[in-house]
Order: C-alpha cells, then structure tokens, then sequence
C-alpha cells in the first residue's frame, strides 16, 4: 500500500466514514489499482488505534 492510498484511508477515517464506505470509495478512485480490503481494514483500524491513544504523564 503506497503513502497516497494510506493518507486517504486516514482521510476518511476521520470524517466518520466505515471502512466499508471507505474501500468502496478506494475503489471508485483506484480501479484495479486499490488494495485489497483486509488492508483498508487493516489501515482504518490502526488508524483509530493511533488516534484513541491518549499519553499520561506522571
């Protein structure tokens, strides 16, 4: 998965959008050329992983 296909998916990850809207809107832009969409899965669950994440200082 290049940077560009990995930006979007955070994209729309962001703007509320499931991961299944998300891969479909992949496809209408990539074509043949998307991912597949275990790792469109895999990007947008990662993504809200990193965004939950909350650093406590003692």
């Amino acid at each position: 998965m290049n940077f560009e296909q990995r930006a979007n998916i955070k994209f729309c990850f962001k703007l509320g959008k499931t991961f299944t809207e998300t891969h479909n809107l992949m496809k209408q832009v990539y074509g043949d050329n998307c991912v597949a969409r275990a790792s469109v899965y895999d990007q947008w669950y990662t993504s809200g992983i990193r965004d939950s994440r909350t650093v406590v200082r003692t």
